[in-house]
This record gives structure tokens, sequence and C-alpha cells, in this order.
């Protein structure tokens, strides 16, 4: 599997080079605190704080040397070494002053010649010094390879909680320019869209009422011409006319025309003003809806980017009994599981990690369940769901859509849907249906399992971790998302939080087949393999009704 092999091949050729930068002095003392943490579990509390008084010396000497790396990084595991050690009595070791450079060696006068007849010597002396230190690195990665489980890349934490800074700080700023466009005139309500398209019907109504006094005032205006011509040419071309001549008619259709042209015009001027009111009051309501969108979609990344942090720096689960016992070479027979007959047969994804797909009814979340259905859906919902246990997903999906003809947006019902697609092969449909569903309620945790499938599938592996991170974090007792979850950080080279994430899964459901095959093909490909713990797991997978692997029984019987 290529993601196991990664991290091995890259740590081969780390170990090459001869300067130890501070990236390779941080991993040291993170070996050693995870060896110090393992100790404690274990509980050996004097050896445990050994290694963490170690640890803190090791790191001040980092911080000493390199006070520029990532200095929030070392405070914060300085401050944890020093609780660590005071919570288990040892007292704290003295700083250290910085250790002058000792001067360089002064080769005797009599080894001179020597050295200028050999010109291969200073060579050679590198040449031992690099096998020398080649040696020493070796053992570091022997010792740090042996600790159960191992680090995760301080690079990858120190830069997600950068980003995770910058995004809350993106955020609080839109949420000042939100706070100030609501603070406008009181007509105006940002958050509500109704609002702004009543803002926008108004505006056009204006428009359309300016545009036709437009042409009524330019029509008066023409007739206003057109009677003052015919007024003129009636009093230079005739004598005086009678009370009832038609100049006298003339004249009084003019006055009236006049009249009403001043009043177009009025009316156009007030229409001009009240459009440009709306059309003030639509950009600060765009405004402001847009401020909110930007503010929601931050809030999302920073909650996705924290859920993600978490899932990197998630703490080792512990050894169980059987493996403590496989470990110290005593005979640990796995206990007998009644395996239901449709667990052998169960679908899983293509590669080397397998993920069984659970039904959403099988995904415990607070925020929907069954009191959730519209009024009198109850038996609905339970016919779909035996549809659905029979195999029956189009007689399934039917019923579910019966239920929200009723209610379009009940989430607990989407998220039932999307599953009934999912198991019938209708991928593209199940994906619209889960975005539906995740678009009205982002916390969902079935909806975002769901949904870290499909991009686990689709080898979207970042949009999947995100998603599966969420869900995990909001529903930590699936084991199905701990172990899709170990899937993903298994293709992402992250080697350590897969091994963590298949190991929460056996810690909610020791029965579950998939994440021991999962944890068998880690532990036997890893460097150096642990070989009695990968059989171990793989005869419980078999076992438990997971398929034979020919590669995994040819990797088990080659070493």
């Amino acid at each position: 599997m290529r993601w196991i092999l990664s991290a091995a091949i890259c740590l081969s050729f780390a170990f090459a080079a001869l300067a130890v930068g501070p990236d390779d002095q941080f991993v040291d003392v993170y070996n050693e605190i995870m060896q110090a943490q393992s100790m404690e579990t274990a509980g050996q509390s004097s050896a445990a704080a050994e290694r963490y008084s170690d640890a803190l010396v090791n790191l001040r000497q980092l911080q000493a040397d390199h006070p520029s790396w990532n200095p929030e990084v070392v405070k914060y595991r300085i401050q944890f070494l020093q609780e660590r050690l005071t919570a288990l009595g040892k007292p704290l070791p003295p700083l250290r002053s910085a250790t002058p450079a000792a001067p360089a060696a002064t080769a005797p006068a009599a080894q001179a010649p020597a050295a200028a007849t050999d010109p291969l010597a200073p060579y050679r002396a590198q040449i031992a010094a690099l096998s020398s230190a080649n040696t020493q690195l070796e053992q570091k990665l022997k010792e740090a390879l042996s600790v159960q489980p191992a680090s995760v890349s301080p690079e990858e934490l120190a830069r997600a909680q950068q980003k995770i800074d910058a995004l809350s700080r993106e955020n609080d700023l839109l949420k000042v320019t939100l706070q100030q466009a609501k603070s406008g005139p009181p007509s105006t309500n940002a958050s509500a869209p109704s609002e702004v398209a009543k803002l926008a019907d108004e505006l056009t109504a204006a428009r359309e009422r300016v545009a036709d006094l437009t042409a009524q005032v330019a029509a008066g205006q023409k007739k206003l011409a057109g009677a003052e011509s015919q007024i003129n040419t009636s009093t230079t071309a005739a004598p005086a006319p009678a009370p009832n001549s038609s100049v006298e008619e003339l004249s009084r259709e003019r006055d009236r025309l006049k009249a009403e042209l001043e009043q177009r015009t009025r009316d156009l001027a007030d229409a001009q003003a009240h459009g440009a009111q709306l059309q003030q009051q639509s950009t600060q309501n765009q405004a402001a809806s847009g401020a909110v969108a930007d503010s929601d979609r931050l809030g999302e990344q920073v909650k996705n980017m924290r859920a993600q942090l978490e899932t990197y720096e998630a703490k080792a689960v512990p050894y169980s009994p059987e493996e403590l016992a496989v470990l110290h070479g005593a005979s640990a027979a796995p206990p007998t599981a009644n395996v239901p007959p449709a667990a052998a047969n169960a679908p899983a994804p293509a590669g080397n990690a397998t993920a069984a797909a659970a039904p959403a009814s099988a995904v415990k979340h607070a925020a929907h369940s069954a009191k959730d259905l519209p009024p009198g859906a109850g038996a609905l919902m339970a016919e779909a769901r035996l549809a659905a246990q029979e195999r029956d997903f189009k007689q399934a999906e039917a019923k579910y859509n019966e239920i929200l003809n009723q209610d379009p947006e009940n989430v607990y019902v989407l998220a039932h849907l999307a599953s009934a697609e999912f198991e019938a092969g209708d991928l593209a449909q199940c994906e619209k249906t889960v975005e539906h569903a995740v678009a009205l309620d982002p916390d969902d945790p079935a909806s975002l399992y769901l949904l870290g499938i499909l991009r686990y599938r689709q080898e979207k592996l970042d949009e999947a971790l995100a998603a599966l991170s969420r869900s995990a974090q909001l529903n930590p007792t699936n084991a199905g998302t701990q172990n899709y979850l170990g899937c993903v950080l298994a293709d992402k080279g992250q080697r350590p939080a897969a091994e963590t994430a298949f190991r929460k899964a056996l810690q909610v459901d020791p029965e579950y087949p998939d994440a021991h095959y999962n944890l068998a093909f880690v532990y036997a490909t890893e460097k150096p393999p642990s070989l009695e713990l990968a059989r171990w797991h793989y005869k419980r997978a078999v076992d438990l009704g997971h398929q034979k692997s020919e590669q995994l029984e040819k990797i088990l019987a080659s070493k």
C-alpha cells in the first residue's frame, strides 16, 4: 500500500543528512514525549518522569538554538511537560545557560608532515564522522519507530493552527462589517432574504414609473409647443378674436398642459428620489447579505479546521489486554464472535484499506431523530426502514420521498434517503441528496459521514478528511466514521493518525472486522513491522467475517 511505505522511505532519506535541523530536533523531543506517555499509562511513573525531564531539557535547548522556529508550538509543549512533571512530583530540571562552542583542537606540529604526505587523511576523517553520525541516527530511528503510536508531523499541526488563526481573524472582520451594515436605516433587514426580494420588486416598479412619467413629460412638452405655435399663428394672422374664438380655447389648452407638465415633472422628481432611496437600501441589503454569507462560510471553515486539528492531535489508544499478551509472547486466542450472515458479504470500497458502508439509521446523533418527522409519517418511516433492511432500496426511496413531499427540508429523512441511494448504487443522486442535507444543517453527523464516504470514493481526500473529521467530532462513538477516517488519513500518508483512528473504531466496536483488517495491514507494512500484532488482527478480521487477502497473507508469510 503506497501510503504505508511513503513515511518509511522519507525517514530513511532524512537520516542520510549529517546536520540535524530544528524539525528533526522537535520530532526527537515529540518521540520522547510519546514514550513518556506510554510509560505513564503503563504505571511506570518514575521512568515516565525521567523521560519527560529529558524531553523538557532538549526542548529548552531547541528554543535557545532556534528561537524563531514555531515559538507557539514550542511554548505549548514546554508548558505541557512542566505540568506533567509537576503532576508526577518530579522537580523541574534547571535552566542551562548557552554552552560556548569549544575551540577547534590544534593538531600537534609533529603530525603536520604526515598530513602533508597523506592528502586523503581529511576525507577519511570526514567519512568516519559521517559513518558515526549515521549510526547514531539509525539508532534514533529504531527507537522512534518502536514507540506506539508514532508522532504526528509538527509541521502539519503548525500549518493547521496558522490557517485556523487566519480564518478566525477574517471571520471577526466580517462580523464587524455585518454589524455596521445592520446599524443602517431602521427599514433595512439584512437577515431576511424576503425583504431583499421585496425591495428589488419596489425598485423595478419605481424605475418603470420613472420611465412612464418621463415619456408623459416629453409628450406634454410636445403638445405645449404645438399649442403655443398655434396661438402665435392665430394672433398674427387674424384680427382680435371673439371671446368664444379658437385662440381662447388654445390658450386654455396651453394653460392646462402647462399645469399638467408641472405636475408630471414633480411626480418624476419624486419617483426618481424614491428610486434612488430604494437603490441605496437594496445595495445595503446586498452588502449585508454578502457579509452574512461570508461570515457563515468562514465559520464553517474554522470548525472544519479545528476538527481536523483534533484528528491529527488525537490521543493514542492504549493496547488492549489481548494485544499486550501478544506482545509479551503469551497465548491470546481471540474470543469467538457471533457474526451476522450478511457481514461476510458486506460491500467494501476498492483499495487495500476496507470500510464497510453503514446505513444512516446506524449513525447516532442528537440533532435529528424520529421526533422530527411530520405528523402521521411514522408508519411510512417504519415501512421505508424495513424495505431498506430487506435491501429493497427502490421501495425505501419511494417511501422516504413520500415523507419529503410533506416536509422537503427534513434532514433526518434526507439522510436516510441518501443512504438508500448509496446502497442502490445511485451515487450521483446520493451526492445531490446529501449535499442538500448538509446545506440545511452543516452540523448533522450522519450527513457529514455519508458525504465523507462519497468524497473518499471520488479520491477527494481533503474534502473527505474535512467531512469525516467534523462528523467524528460531533459523534465520536460511531465506529464506521473512525474507520473511514483512518482510511483517508492512511491514503494521505498520515500513518500514526490513521492507526489511532482504526484503534478508536475498535475501542467503540471491538468486533469491527474492517478495522481489524486495516490495523493488520498497518502493522504488517510499517518499519519495522509488528508481525505478531498484524497476524492477530488479521485472524480476528477473518473470524469476524472479513474476506481473506492473498496480498496480506503473502506479507505475513514472507517475514
